[in-house]
């Protein structure tokens, strides 16, 4: 589990939105499996999959690494096509949307790097 106060609860609801907008667009496969993640029993499981794949503790995500090093972000290709897509069949994506606007100032400078952030997406996704 992460060592960073609510980056997990952050991480589960990008992925419910994520999956909620596969299933609203007819995608199959584990979608609903995602969709459900925000369940004590379901996120257990798929933690702990994702745990076995991931077993370094110096592990970042790509994007991450590129928010570290100061690079620009892929941020509008992925939450941004998120939210683009939520918004056209009616699915809201609070914290794709919260996500993508952090990472937008972080790119243009406007916001330092920092753990706080994690907590700034929640806050202006309304949790």
């Amino acid at each position: 589990h992460s060592a960073v106060p609510h980056c997990e609860h952050d991480c589960v609801a990008v992925v419910t939105e994520v999956a909620a907008l596969a299933g609203g667009v007819g995608a199959g496969g584990p979608a609903q499996d995602w969709a459900n993640s925000s369940r004590g029993d379901t996120y257990e499981m798929l933690d702990g999959e994702l745990a076995e794949k991931v077993n370094g503790s110096n592990w970042r995500p790509s994007m991450a690494q590129d928010v570290v090093k100061r690079r620009h972000t892929e941020i509008d290709q992925m939450n941004g096509f998120v939210c683009e897509q939520g918004a056209k069949v009616g699915i809201p994506t609070p914290v794709n949307e919260a996500m993508t606007k952090v990472i937008k100032n972080i790119d243009a400078n406007l916001t330092d790097v920092k753990f706080a952030n994690v907590e700034k997406v929640l806050e202006l996704a309304g949790y």
